[in-house]
């Protein structure tokens, strides 16, 4: 099903939904949905993936990844990745990764990392990193490194450091 301008123009898959202004336009894969205000799963939408929201995984949504809300996943999001929030694993959402929040993991967040909260894990959180609460391991946040509370582990956590409480580590 395609419906909107140049909605499933080339190589929708089988099953697919593409509702919106270029949604799901080109390389949509079989059973994948894209609905939205414009070029949500624009380019390069693997199989069962899920994109709903303006621009939301817009350019190379892997297989099986969910993304809700406006700019989430956009740009590079993994394979199993979850997306949910304005801007959340806006760019280099990896595998495994989960990001719940506005601007949670925006920018480069590792494989199989966690942000949960505003802004947390917001600009580069290493693989398997975990950041909870808002601003929580919001830059730097190295690979294994826990922060819980707010602005915990704020800015450069090292790798497998752990940062609880409010500001602690900040």
């Amino acid at each position: 099903i395609a419906i909107g301008d140049s909605a499933g123009k080339n190589n929708q898959g089988a099953f697919t939904i593409g509702i919106g202004d270029s949604a799901g336009m080109i390389s949509q894969g079989q059973g994948a949905l894209a609905i939205g205000g414009r070029e949500t799963g624009m380019t390069s939408q693997g199989q069962f993936a899920v994109a709903i929201g303006y621009s939301t995984g817009r350019d190379t949504q892997n297989n099986y990844a969910l993304a809700f809300g406006y700019d989430s996943g956009k740009n590079g999001q993994g394979a199993n990745a979850v997306a949910m929030g304005k801007s959340t694993g806006k760019q280099g959402q990896a595998t495994g990764a989960v990001a719940i929040g506005a601007s949670a993991a925006n920018i480069n967040q590792g494989q199989h990392a966690v942000a949960l909260g505003g802004s947390a894990g917001l600009n580069t959180q290493g693989q398997r990193a975990i950041a909870i609460g808002s601003g929580s391991g919001m830059m730097s946040q190295n690979s294994y490194a826990i922060s819980i509370g707010a602005d915990a582990g704020r800015q450069g956590q090292g790798e497998s450091s752990i940062a609880i409480g409010r500001e602690a580590g900040y």
